[in-house]
């Protein structure tokens, strides 16, 4: 069972990294969706809000369509993982760096003990500042980066290309 308990517009505090200085700060975001197997967060400044019709729309095709055909392809992410909820986290802000249109980081698996900036949490990240929540790019985004998550689950050893490849 989850040992978290969650309801929309929730605040949660969360540790980002902008991948172009290698910076790491923390943010506050909330809830804004909660499906059968994912929280979607935004900080509140993004002004989104939790009956976003796109965002509903989106979500219910990432966790009915995308997720069931990543897991079918390359297996199961870590489930319940370290916080012992199995719904895996999204976290859709700004300040993640130019380059990047999100990213997963095998450091929120990790206990803080281990590396001082994890979320604790199975999640990922997508860039506000790249990313638009209202195009076709973002689900090609969601799909890339829970890809990267489950890898990480089934095999921690592969090259980068190979795991980038798998993404793509």
């Amino acid at each position: 069972p989850n040992t978290y308990v969650h309801k929309i517009g929730d605040q949660i505090n969360f540790s980002i990294t902008d991948l172009d200085t290698d910076t790491n700060s923390n943010i506050t975001a909330e809830l804004l969706y909660i499906g059968k197997e994912t929280y979607f967060f935004a900080p509140s400044y993004l002004n989104l809000s939790s009956t976003n019709a796109y965002l509903k729309s989106m979500m219910s095709d990432f966790e009915n369509n995308t997720i069931p055909i990543v897991r079918k392809s390359f297996g199961q992410e870590w489930s319940p993982g370290i916080d012992g909820d199995r719904r895996i986290y999204i976290l859709y802000t700004d300040g993640l760096g130019s380059s990047v249109g999100g990213y997963y980081s095998r450091n929120d698996q990790y206990s803080k003990l281990a590396h001082k900036y994890s979320n604790e949490k199975e999640m990922f990240y997508i860039n506000a500042d790249t990313v638009d929540l209202d195009g076709e790019y973002i689900r090609r985004v969601l799909a890339h980066e829970f890809q990267h998550m489950v890898h990480w689950a089934n095999d921690q050893n592969d090259e980068t290309w190979i795991n980038e490849g798998a993404s793509m």
